[in-house]
């Protein structure tokens, strides 16, 4: 078979081998329900891990961040310290200038596990908000970072003393949701960074090339290379 012959179906072939790999990948994995992060005003560092003891009774707290009415569950995690049969409750206050909202987690759930608490949002964007995590059990601790203190710009205590470590807090949406549930608002927090009109267009078009450009990319590639040949074999 002459390579000219041999073109159209490699070219079907490196169409095939990429529709299989989206309909088996890509497409599972952008249906996948994941929790929807709405701001993480502290980040969890791999490079400087620690954690912040909490005795019962014990209450942390991060303030100086903003929240919007996405903010409707908080995301934290909770260590064993001393090796206790069952995690104990907490409770969790979420507040800003005239907004407030508490929330108990009843204990009984995995240490080492991302834990969600959920508690009512606030009515709309608010600046200096505050949140609080108090232990009503045995000892535990709640992983934490020392990386990146400056950067974030906010004020932790524990027990209303001044700590440089930050507790590991994420703000998520109540309800687990898919990045193609939530594609618009993706592209629509993607362009608060680039405050440019056109930048949830110029996604969408990228999207589009990415996911069809490149098979075509492909069978481009393969017909110059045959080309190429053809011309060395007349020269």
């Amino acid at each position: 078979m002459s390579r000219l012959r041999a073109l159209p179906i490699a070219a079907l072939v490196a169409v095939a081998l990429f529709a299989f790999a989206f309909a088996t990948s890509i497409v599972p994995w952008l249906q996948l329900d994941r929790q929807i992060v709405s701001s993480t005003p502290t980040t969890l560092s791999r490079i400087a891990l620690t954690d912040i003891t909490l005795r019962k009774d014990a209450r942390v707290c991060v303030s100086g961040f903003n929240l919007d009415p996405s903010a409707q569950a908080l995301q934290l995690r909770i260590i064993d310290v001393d090796k206790a049969r069952t995690t104990p409750p907490l409770r969790v206050d979420v507040s800003a200038p005239g907004y407030r909202s508490s929330a108990r987690v009843a204990g009984g759930y995995e240490y080492f596990t991302p834990l969600v608490v959920p508690f009512d949002p606030p009515p709309r964007d608010v600046t200096g908000a505050r949140a609080c995590v108090r232990n009503e059990g045995a000892t535990v601790a709640i992983t934490a970072t020392a990386e990146s203190v400056e950067l974030a710009k906010l004020r932790v205590e524990l027990d209303g003393r001044k700590i440089v470590a930050q507790p590991w807090l994420t703000f998520v949406e109540r309800s687990p949701a898919s990045v193609l549930d939530r594609g618009g608002q993706i592209l629509d927090r993607v362009a608060a960074f680039r405050p440019f009109p056109a930048v949830p267009l110029l996604l969408g078009v990228l999207a589009v090339l990415v996911l069809f450009g490149v098979p075509l990319a492909v069978v481009a590639a393969l017909a110059l290379a045959e080309r190429c040949d053809r011309a060395k074999d007349r020269a």
